[in-house]
Order: C-alpha cells, then sequence, then structure tokens
C-alpha cells in the first residue's frame, strides 16, 4: 500500500467515523426531542380522572366524606394550573339539610375558582327526566362552602367547573358534607365524576397563538 493510499483511507476511515458520529448524535437528539414533546403532551392533554360505575354507600351522618370512598384522592404531580371538573350525584333521605362541597390534601392550593350547579327534585338521578330548577353559585375557596338550599328530596345532582392553582405538590381530595343526616340508605351514584387537567405552571395565563 503506498503512502497516498494510505491518507486516502485514513481519511475516508475519519470521514465515516465523523458521519457516523453526527448520525449517532443526530439520531440521539432526534429520539430525546420526540421524548420531550411526549412528555409535554402528555402533561398538557391526559386528563386524571375518577368515576364510579356502580353505586357505593356514605355514611348516614354530617361528617365530611370524599367524593369517592375508595382511592379518592388524586396525586398532584406538578406545581401549576389545572382545569376541574365533575358531577356528584347523590341519593339520601327526605330529611331536611343543605349540601356542602370542600378540597382537601396535602397539596397546596394558591387559589381556587369554580362553578357550581345544582338540582334537585324527584327523578334527579332518573334517565330521561326533565328537571327544569336549577340553582348556580361562584367558589372562590377550598373550604367546605354550603352550595344549596336546604332541601327536602331524595335525589340531587352537584355539576362544577373551574380552575385551581397549586403552590406545592401533594394530594387533591374532592368532599361534600350535609348540614344533618338526611337519614335512610344515602349513596353516591353511579355516573358521579372527577377529573383534571394540567394546563400550566403557576404564571400560566395563555396556551395557543393570542396577540
Amino acid at each position: 500500500m503506498t503512502a497516498r493510499s494510505r491518507a486516502t483511507l485514513n481519511t475516508n476511515a475519519d470521514t465515516d467515523l465523523a458521519d457516523n458520529t453526527a448520525g449517532a448524535i443526530g439520531a440521539l437528539d432526534v429520539r430525546t426531542s420526540v421524548k420531550d414533546l411526549a412528555d409535554s403532551a402528555t402533561l398538557l392533554d391526559d386528563v386524571v380522572l375518577r368515576l364510579l360505575d356502580a353505586d357505593v354507600a356514605h355514611g348516614n351522618d354530617a361528617v365530611l366524606k370524599q367524593w369517592f370512598a375508595t382511592a379518592g384522592a388524586v396525586t398532584v404531580p406538578l406545581t401549576g394550573t389545572y382545569r376541574i371538573e365533575g358531577e356528584l350525584r347523590l341519593m339520601h333521605g327526605v330529611t331536611s339539610h343543605t349540601t356542602s362541597l370542600a378540597f382537601a390534601g396535602t397539596a397546596t392550593v394558591s387559589w381556587i375558582e369554580y362553578q357550581m350547579m345544582h338540582w334537585t327534585a324527584g327523578g334527579a338521578n332518573t334517565a330521561n327526566t326533565l328537571i327544569t330548577v336549577q340553582t348556580t353559585k361562584s367558589n372562590s375557596t377550598a373550604a367546605a362552602t354550603v352550595q344549596t338550599g336546604a332541601g327536602t328530596t331524595g335525589e340531587e345532582n352537584i355539576w362544577i367547573r373551574g380552575l385551581v392553582r397549586f403552590s406545592a405538590v401533594g394530594t387533591f381530595i374532592p368532599q361534600f358534607n350535609y348540614s344533618t343526616n338526611p337519614a335512610v340508605t344515602t349513596l353516591t351514584k353511579r355516573g358521579t365524576f372527577f377529573s383534571m387537567q394540567y394546563l400550566g405552571d403557576a404564571s400560566f395565563t395563555t396556551r395557543g397563538t393570542w396577540a
């Protein structure tokens, strides 16, 4: 092999090594970018949701209880801003009472704003039954707050939707309670659900092409 041949071979080897290295780094960059993008999409688009597919009994009393008697606490993985939505479907006795909502847990709530709609009447949890009277209330606290007037019907639904911002991670637990024991068997009905969706960090105000 001549000196010129060896030089050509070495040059080609160096070029191949550089190309292969660059290709590997490029592939790594692409894979990393795709992973980062996937992680971001998961945070932004995944909805954490809990629902009941069967009625569950809850206590005949006036103490605070979880919407879900088991697995009723959701873990807040990141500080920031979340959208919340849920429907609480209840059946109970007809003793006059009000109903309150609250949020507990170890996560620190910076602020919360949610709208509540409540309907109560015979057939409130019956399919294809038109209920023409609803009440609404705007809420800005996680503490237990009365949502309804005193009622003596055996069924009620509470729907909520809003935003909550967390300054420290932990658990977040939707709760409710009656002002007095409504008596008879008390049930959290099938179809009750609660969901959370991460929107952005603790200073989040905009998503999309606002200008």
